[in-house]
């Protein structure tokens, strides 16, 4: 969570600086959830906890490759 909020913010602060021509480009900061195939895996009980009580669910690699690519 630390790490996306910094992203977050990092994204603004550098997107600012393109608006006013002193970057270019465009910055974006993707809030990805547990990935189903990733290296941080948490057992069974952990996902339905996640799902059930804040609806966030593992994220598949195809689709997370596909959301890359859109943003």
């Amino acid at each position: 969570a630390t790490a996306n909020a910094f992203m977050d913010n990092f994204a603004k602060s550098r997107n600012r600086l393109a608006l006013s021509g002193k970057r270019s480009g465009k910055t974006v900061s993707i809030n990805w959830p547990l990935w189903k195939e990733g290296g941080m895996q948490i057992d069974q009980s952990s996902i339905a906890y996640l799902f059930n009580n804040f609806g966030v669910d593992v994220l598949d690699t195809q689709s997370g490759l596909q959301a890359f690519e859109n943003a």
